[in-house]
């Protein structure tokens, strides 16, 4: 394991590490290229799955086409949809729920999530958390869409009650250039 813990991403590949066992649901809410769900494949192995989301037909085709390449076991699915429509495709309770927000790598930068969106969908996907189940959110606020987003996320969260979920914000307050934040939310 990488024990240098110097970006978002990897802290929060910590948490899902700790939390998720194989067998286990996990939803990757924002596909991207693809490698968070590569990575929450390889965790959940065999009797475990992995549903993963995006808008962009292009994303699916990327994430698609590095778990056909890579994964272990054939444990998962794309769905090309809005994450803000989570409750359609799930019918059981999540273990993990995993955001990388903003724009696709190497994609479209003026395509990105939304504040509006994203709350809409956390909200759904906390629902959807069995107890002790977790959402692992990476903002990024280096741009005004990811800002906006951002600080809706601070808003949303800070007015969780603390008897039914625990959250964590972090970030790293020496790095240049408005460095990603993680957000974790876990149903108690």
């Amino acid at each position: 394991m990488d024990t240098d813990l110097n970006n978002a991403v990897k802290i929060k590949n910590l948490f899902i590490e700790s939390m998720l066992k194989p067998g286990g649901f996990a939803v990757d809410a924002t596909a991207g290229n693809g490698h968070d769900s590569l990575f929450l494949s390889d965790i959940v192995g065999k009797k475990g799955k992995v549903l993963g989301f995006d808008i962009q037909e292009s994303a699916i085709g990327n994430s698609l086409s590095l778990l056909e390449s890579n994964a272990k076991c054939n444990n998962y699915r794309f769905v090309c949809d809005c994450h803000t429509r989570l409750s359609e495709y799930i019918d059981e309770p999540v273990d993990i729920f995993v955001y990388n927000l903003g724009y696709l790598p190497g994609g479209d930068k003026s395509k990105t999530t939304t504040a509006e969106n994203t709350i809409l969908s956390i909200k759904t996907a906390m629902s959807l958390l069995k107890t002790k189940g977790a959402l692992l959110i990476v903002c990024y606020p280096g741009h005004e869409s990811g800002y906006q987003e951002e600080e809706a996320i601070r808003l949303f969260s800070e007015e969780l009650g603390q008897r039914e979920w625990s959250v964590l914000r972090s970030v790293f307050m020496n790095q240049v250039n408005c460095p990603p934040v993680l957000y974790f939310i876990q149903k108690r």
